[in-house]
């Protein structure tokens, strides 16, 4: 049996795009939650309370809902990040914050499960996502730290390179199921469970330290 076909005679209107973007935030669901490759096709459409046919005239292939969920992922969190960073009206304070919160809800949803689903069943996509959140780290990142050491914001005594590649290699490895699982169970049994979690944590503890607020006004390190 071939694959079904698109229409390709259907009329882009708004309701055509209001029921294209249905379906994805309803697939979206269901793979952050199951993992890709434990949703069919039948389960999509039931769950968006359409027909398949109506489905296949979106989308050619599960694989393309994947795909356009990632595409749109990723356009947005650029696009939402850069009106806050390059923003040149907003206080550094406000800036930090608000970038930070794109980044945590934009990644609210996908899961270590998921996460790791892709990295075997569909490494494309797996890596195209990591290369996302690295290359945003970059991109957003160092220019919030450049700000911040102009401003005074951020002591100028660090190395900004190494705060980056830090940064980058942190987001990279604590979503990462692989890095989660070769942890002690003593260590999994409370490492948070959403990657909203992970990110809050890691920028709470980059952002005010380990030390408490009595003692950083006591020890000095170097």
């Amino acid at each position: 049996m071939g694959r079904p076909k698109k229409n390709m005679n259907a009329v882009v209107t708004g309701k055509n795009q209001a029921l294209r973007k249905h379906i994805l935030e309803r697939s979206a669901e269901l793979f952050y939650k199951n993992g890709y490759s434990n949703v069919t096709v039948d389960e999509i459409s039931k769950y968006a309370d359409i027909s398949k046919k109506t489905l296949y005239d979106y989308f050619l292939t599960k694989y393309d809902i994947l795909n356009e969920i990632v595409t749109v992922l990723i356009n947005d969190t650029n696009k939402k990040l850069s009106e806050v960073v390059d923003n040149s009206a907003l206080p550094f304070t406000v800036k930090l914050r608000e970038s930070f919160s794109v980044a945590a809800i934009a990644m609210s949803q996908i899961t270590l499960n998921f996460m790791e689903d892709l990295r075997y069943k569909l490494p494309d996509i797996y890596y195209r996502l990591a290369e996302f959140k690295k290359q945003a780290v970059i991109r957003f990142f160092s220019k919030l730290i450049k700000e911040g050491r102009q401003n005074g914001y951020i002591t100028k005594s660090i190395n900004q390179e190494l705060a980056i590649a830090l940064f980058v290699s942190s987001i990279e490895h604590l979503s990462d199921a692989n890095f989660f699982n070769s942890l002690p169970d003593k260590i999994k049994n409370k490492y948070p469970r959403t990657t909203q979690e992970i990110f809050n944590e890691f920028i709470h503890i980059l952002y005010y330290g380990i030390l408490s607020e009595e003692q950083r006004s006591k020890v000095s390190i170097f």
